[in-house]
């Protein structure tokens, strides 16, 4: 196996002096490259008392290729619904945006940070600027083992892949790792909804077989 050798090319993006939504930090962005070649950033872009939302910025290069900056675009998500808001503000956090084949859709798990604490939401874009939001997500329950209704954040899914389909949870504060295949010919999906009703709305991220696609979900809570 190749070593990964990483080098470090200093700041990229850091509050705006003046920015009222960043005088807290930009952090913890997701990183997406757009089917133009763009390269975007979707930062945490923290505000006073912690009030989070997701921004949207575009890395701009040199003529080596190394970035040298970003052009902010904007926001992407404001805390809007239920799940996103509490009593002393709210907050959409931590992206983690793929691009999912068999959705031809980009697919954003993000922290939605309610009175309830945080929770993985979902929203969906087919540009990059533009996001729909689907709701909390609901997982199927693993025997007796339950994944809702606690504190999680973190979440991340992969694309398209021609390999046979997995779905990995780790749940850190009970302990427990799920795995496995899903059964030839069927799709593997989780459920979303918004405030604890069903949206209806399901997100198929396996295709039946023989053209099934390989997913894997990592949830780490705090």
């Amino acid at each position: 196996m190749t070593a990964l050798k990483l080098t470090r090319l200093g700041m990229l993006m850091e509050p705006e002096p003046g920015n009222p939504d960043e005088v807290e930090g930009v952090l913890n962005p997701a990183v997406v490259r757009a089917k133009n070649g763009s390269l975007y950033l979707f930062p945490r872009l923290v505000g006073r008392g912690n009030y989070s939302r997701i921004g949207l910025a575009r890395v701009l290069f040199d003529d080596r290729g190394d970035p040298t900056g970003v052009e902010r675009l904007g926001v992407a998500l404001s805390p809007e619904a239920d799940y996103e808001l509490s009593e002393t503000g709210g907050g959409c956090e931590d992206p983690r945006i793929s691009f999912v084949e068999p959705l031809q859709s980009y697919v954003m798990t993000y922290s939605a940070l309610s009175r309830h604490g945080p929770r993985v939401a979902i929203a969906v874009s087919n540009d990059l600027f533009n996001w729909r939001r689907l709701g909390l997500a609901r997982f199927h329950p693993y025997g007796d083992i339950s994944f809702d209704g606690i504190d999680e954040k973190d979440a991340s899914i992969s694309g398209a892949d021609p390999r046979p389909a997995w779905a990995t949870f780790r749940r850190t504060g009970a302990s427990a790792t799920v795995s496995g295949d899903a059964p030839g010919g069927e799709s593997a999906s989780f459920e979303t909804s918004a405030t604890g009703h069903s949206s209806g709305e399901h997100l198929d991220l396996v295709l039946p077989a023989p053209a099934r696609a390989r997913v894997v979900l990592v949830r780490r809570v705090h």
